[in-house]
């Protein structure tokens, strides 16, 4: 009786872990990424950043405030920006592309 529910204790735990381990070698797969998030002043964005919002079609739009994303993989300028009500969120590259 004794080894049946150490049985099924063991085999309950088994369960429970088995999604946490993906692959052959017991590491785990997920995707997860540092992300580190910086505010910028708007009047200290770079210059090819402005740029790039006064070519875009948000041009008319102020920007209300910046923050610079750092993830492992990428980093780019999460943006944001009113007119009148309106508010959007733009992404834009260190070399100045909309994202």
């Amino acid at each position: 009786m004794k080894i049946l529910r150490v049985s099924i204790v063991l085999m309950f735990a088994i369960m429970l872990l088995s999604p946490v381990f993906s692959n052959a070698d017991g590491f785990r797969t997920d995707n997860f990424q540092e992300v580190v998030k910086s505010e910028v002043p708007v009047e200290e964005l770079p210059e090819v950043i402005t740029k790039a919002l006064a070519d875009s079609e948000w041009s008319d739009w102020t920007v209300s405030s910046a923050v610079l994303v750092k993830e492992e993989s990428a980093s780019y300028y999460q943006i944001a920006l009113v007119k009148d009500d309106s508010k959007k969120e733009v992404k834009v590259s260190p070399e100045g592309k909309l994202l």
